[in-house]
């Protein structure tokens, strides 16, 4: 009887030991590989001339033969969300680009940036530029948040930053898309207020100084 009382208990433990053995191994890979992370660099691209190089002169926007462009442009939904509801494809852009425009804003959440992570969120963006390139659009990115960046204040959590975040971003932004014609255009901020005294104050000079920092 003690034999087959000692043969059970052996058998419970290893029975045990094997269910805790995935749960373990999937520990193992549930990890935040923080080492392999950086600020990105310049990404070479065979398609970054496809599309001519813009620039101001004047006034006006030109392209490299010196020709006027007047830009009409639409802007979409943020890329982790359209990602989210499964329509991040070129279909969505092909849908702008039937709609008349030249150029697509991209509004970039900061909750979201952080939550998707930067260096899968420049995935996304990596595929909109492809998909730009290849119907000829150009290509707004914007810092989408609504407040006061000197006191860091804002409308909503959604909107949440930090200097420090906001600098990094576009750190890694202008690395990233260095050279690449399709990146034409830089929203450094989207909204800024004080929202009539009740995101504290910022003066003129302070934002200004704020922009000069980040270009």
């Amino acid at each position: 009887m003690r034999k087959i009382i000692i043969f059970l208990m052996a058998l419970f433990a290893l029975i045990t030991l094997v269910e805790k053995m995935p749960a373990q191994e999937s520990n193992q890979n549930d990890f935040h590989a923080w080492w392999r992370e950086g600020y990105g660099g310049p990404r070479r691209n065979p398609q970054a001339k496809t599309l001519p190089l813009i620039r101001v002169q004047g006034n006006v926007f030109i392209n490299s033969q010196g020709d006027t462009i007047l830009f009409r442009g639409l802007a979409i939904s943020d890329p982790d969300k359209i990602a989210n509801e499964g329509h991040w494809d070129k279909k969505h852009f092909e849908q702008v680009k039937e709609m008349g425009a030249a150029v697509v804003r991209i509004p970039i959440h900061p909750v979201a940036w952080r939550e998707r992570t930067p260096q899968k969120y420049l995935e996304l963006l990596d595929r909109a530029v492809e998909w730009c390139t290849d119907l000829g659009m150009y290509i707004m990115i914007d810092w989408h948040s609504i407040g006061n960046l000197e006191m860091e204040l804002f409308q909503n959590p959604m909107y949440d930053t930090t200097q420090k975040e906001t600098y990094e971003f576009w750190r890694t932004i202008a690395r990233h898309f260095r050279g690449h014609n399709t990146v034409a255009f830089y929203e450094i901020f989207n909204e800024p207020t004080i929202y009539r005294g009740q995101l504290g104050s910022m003066s003129w000079s302070e934002w200004k100084k704020i922009n000069e920092n980040i270009i």
